[in-house]
C-alpha cells in the first residue's frame, strides 16, 4: 500500500471508532496449512462445510455495500484453497485494496504472475528460519526453506510489495540476525516478535514455544532497546477488533478480529449488516476501555487474553512478562543515573 493509502485508511480507522464503521476485513478462507507449526494458534482440522467460491463473493459484496475499503486474505494457508485467485480477482473486481498472508510454498511462476497482475497492497510472507534443519523443527514439514526462498524470489522479481516476518521461538531464536541477513539479500526487511498466543480453541501448546525469561529479556535489549512499557490514557478504545476491523472464518461465522475467535454469529444465518449493528456481544466490546483491563493494557489483546484465560481484560502471560522486564530495565536504568 503506497504512504499515501496507508494516512487515508489510518484516518478511516480514527473516524470509525465514533461510528462503529468497519474499514478492514480479514478473510480466513481456510485453517487447512501446509505446514504444521508447533507454536500457530490455528486449530487445522475443524470440522464444517468451507464457504464456497460463491459464499465468499457473497460476503465481499456484502462487505463492499457495508463501506469496508480493505481485505486481508489469511489463513491457514491461503493456497490451499484451490480458488483464491479467483476470489483475490473478485477482491479487485469490487475496487478493495488487499493483501494476503501465506507461507510462499506454494507459489510457482504461474501463481507469481496472476498476483502480479492482481496487484495486491502487499504479500506478507513468514519466514521461519535459515537452515533447513530449523525451518523442519518449526514447521514439521521437510524442504520447506527451500520452497519458501523460491517462493519469496519470484514474487520480489515481479516487483510486489513484499512484507517478511518471523515469529520468534525457542526453536529459531539463534538464526534470527542469519534470517534478516537473508531478507537483505532480497533488499527487504524483516519483522519479527516474540509473541507467542494460545491456540484459538485455549489450547496452551503453541505458548510452550515462547521464548524463556532469560532469551526473551536478551531479545527485548538487543532488538527493543529496553523500551519501557507503553503508557495508554485509561478513556482510551482497547483496540480496533469490533471497532473498525472484524473477521470472517471459513465457515461464515463473524469474529471481532482474526485473535478473537468469539463468534459474533454466522453470516449463513444472519446478514453482515444485522449481526455488526445489534449484536449485544460487538456492543460490550466496544464499551470496553484501558482503564477496565489488568495490568494497565500494555502489550494487551483482548483476543489473544480470551483465547488464554476466557476473559477479554484479563492480562495474559506475555504482557505480564513484558511488563516485569520493562520494570526491571527501568529500575536498572536509575540506579545507574
Amino acid at each position: 500500500m503506497t504512504e499515501p493509502a496507508v494516512h487515508v485508511l489510518r484516518g478511516l480507522l480514527r473516524e470509525g471508532y465514533a461510528s462503529h464503521r468497519a474499514a478492514h476485513a480479514f478473510l480466513e478462507l481456510t485453517y487447512r496449512c501446509n505446514l504444521d507449526c508447533a507454536h500457530c494458534y490455528c486449530i487445522h482440522d475443524q470440522a464444517g462445510e468451507e464457504l464456497s467460491t460463491v459464499e465468499w463473493c457473497r460476503v465481499m459484496g456484502d462487505l463492499a455495500a457495508m463501506g469496508v475499503l480493505y481485505l486481508s486474505f489469511t489463513g491457514g494457508e491461503v493456497f490451499v484453497r484451490r480458488d483464491f485467485l479467483d476470489l483475490a480477482a473478485e477482491a479487485r473486481r469490487l475496487r478493495f485494496a488487499w493483501s494476503l498472508l501465506t507461507n510462499a510454498a506454494a507459489i510457482d511462476e504461474g501463481r507469481a504472475d496472476r498476483l502480479a497482475a492482481l496487484r495486491p497492497c502487499a504479500v506478507a510472507v513468514s519466514l521461519y528460519g535459515a537452515t533447513e534443519a530449523t525451518y523442519r523443527a518449526v514447521t514439521g514439514r521437510p524442504g520447506g526453506l527451500e520452497r519458501a526462498r523460491r517462493g519469496v524470489g519470484l514474487l520480489v522479481e515481479r516487483g510486489l510489495r513484499v512484507h517478511l516476518r518471523a515469529p520468534v521461538t525457542r526453536r529459531n531464536a539463534h538464526e534470527l540476525e542469519a534470517m534478516i541477513a537473508m531478507a537483505a539479500g532480497w533488499g527487504l526487511g524483516l519483522d519479527h516478535d516474540p509473541d507467542m498466543t494460545a491456540a484459538d480453541d485455549g489450547g496452551r501448546g503453541p505458548l510452550a514455544e515462547a521464548l524463556d525469561g532469560e532469551a526473551l529479556a536478551a531479545y527485548l535489549a538487543r532488538y527493543r532497546g529496553g523500551a519501557p512499557a507503553p503508557v495508554r490514557a485509561g478513556a482510551s478504545h482497547v483496540c480496533g477488533a469490533g471497532q473498525v476491523l472484524l473477521a470472517i472464518s471459513p465457515f461464515g461465522d463473524l469474529l471481532p478480529c482474526v485473535a478473537f475467535k468469539r463468534p459474533v454469529g454466522n453470516l449463513r444465518r444472519t446478514s453482515l449488516a444485522e449481526l455488526w449493528a445489534g449484536s449485544p456481544f460487538l456492543a460490550e466490546l466496544r464499551s470496553l476501555r484501558v482503564r477496565d483491563l489488568e495490568g494497565g493494557g500494555a502489550w494487551h489483546c483482548p483476543g489473544a487474553a480470551w483465547a488464554e484465560t476466557g476473559d477479554p481484560t484479563r492480562q495474559r502471560d506475555y504482557a505480564r512478562r513484558r511488563s516485569a522486564l520493562a520494570g526491571a530495565a527501568a529500575a536498572a536504568s536509575a540506579l545507574t543515573r
